[in-house]
């Protein structure tokens, strides 16, 4: 429900200062959420979040998981969704002229080497959700 209300659609721009940060993360950890939970705007509860309730994919990925593209210090640059094949969904930033869509993992990849620059190392990573955090 939460991605197919959003899918190609434009955040109307908020006037809440939390609202103002819905961004890549706070999209992808909403993503089977009916209300959107805000606390995922805090990159510290992300980052948390990701250590205690996600383990890497070791097989192919399945729709639902959790794509992050990764520094080579192991910092969390960018998240999105994988769907299917080589699509995501995704959400690049918060600026509420950035739309909800489906765009092919290679192209948000793109887009985020060249917010850092062309030969920046970008690794692309899968993580599941453990059994125990689907709750």
């Amino acid at each position: 429900m939460f991605a197919r209300e959003r899918l190609y659609t434009f955040p109307y721009p908020p006037e809440n200062p939390i609202e103002k940060r819905r961004d890549c993360h706070w999209t992808a950890h909403n993503f089977f959420n009916e209300e959107p939970d805000d606390s995922f705007t805090d990159l510290g509860k992300v980052a948390k979040v990701m250590e205690a309730d996600y383990e890497p994919v070791i097989v192919s990925p399945k729709m639902g998981d959790m794509v992050v593209l990764m520094s080579p210090t192991g910092n969390i640059v960018h998240s999105c969704v994988y769907i299917a094949g080589d699509i995501v969904f995704n959400k690049k930033g918060a600026h509420f002229l950035e739309p909800w869509v489906l765009i092919k993992l290679q192209d948000a990849v793109d887009l985020y080497r060249v917010v850092f620059r062309p030969d920046f190392p970008l690794t692309v990573k899968f993580f599941r959700k453990k059994q125990a955090a689907r709750g």
